[in-house]
């Protein structure tokens, strides 16, 4: 579908306990990037996840890795993570860390270093403070399909349905998908006076699920600032 809508790059994420070389493979055979999601909460899950890398790397040669870990694991054992993105320097890797869902874990946010430092103001180039301009930089050209086939903006914001992935053709020409996909910087109160706000980025989907609001401004690096 995603070929026949002319879209020029499509990726699926897949939790890497439910895939085997061969579904690796057969995704990759359609011309389909697959983001393989690690979960690691413990020293014995990175473990597992650096020798799951090694097993990917020998068939696979495209595919990305999103590392998703328990915020307190994160805070104690940030340096082996930041080892392990550093050995894999020829791979497109991204980093999340499991929130509950309070205000009170945004404190714990701020305690954590990586997180200080993911929370600054990003190196940008010409194409993304032009694509910044008119569309969001992390919901763009982005769904979440799940077990059931609904489909949602962004894995956080299950709130709000799309519609359903039995009728994905009609899904697309939906203003309210568009909505996420264009809500840039300069759409929210708190950024459209900002001079960096076509240079930034940040998680709506973390904002929300910590204040209730799509618009919040909780871990912008420049609000103490202002």
């Amino acid at each position: 579908i995603a070929h026949e809508l002319s879209f020029t790059f499509a990726a699926v994420l897949i939790g890497c306990s439910n895939i085997t070389d061969y579904d690796l493979v057969g995704i990759q055979r359609y011309g389909v990037v697959p983001v393989l999601q690690f979960n690691i909460a413990s020293d014995k899950d990175l473990k597992h996840a650096q020798s799951l890398m090694k097993q990917y790397e020998t068939i696979s040669s495209t595919h990305r890795y999103h590392i998703l870990t328990d915020i307190d694991y994160g805070k104690s054992c940030i340096d082996k993570l930041l080892t392990l993105l550093k050995e894999k320097e020829s791979y497109a890797v991204s980093f999340d860390a499991i929130v509950p869902k309070n205000i009170d874990a945004a404190q714990k946010l701020d305690d954590v270093h990586f997180f200080n430092r993911a929370l600054s103001i990003p190196r940008t180039t010409p194409f993304h403070v032009a694509h910044n301009y008119g569309y969001n930089e992390c919901l763009d050209g982005k769904i979440y399909l799940n077990q059931d086939g609904n489909v949602y903006p962004c894995p956080a914001l299950t709130d709000y349905y799309m519609g359903t992935g039995m009728n994905m053709r009609a899904l697309f020409n939906e203003d309210n998908l568009m909505d996420f996909w264009m809500l840039a910087k300069k759409k929210l109160s708190f950024c459209s006076d900002c001079g960096l706000k076509y240079a930034c980025t940040d998680c709506r989907g973390l904002d929300y699920n910590l204040t209730g609001n799509l618009n919040s401004n909780l871990f912008c690096p420049l609000k103490e600032r202002t």
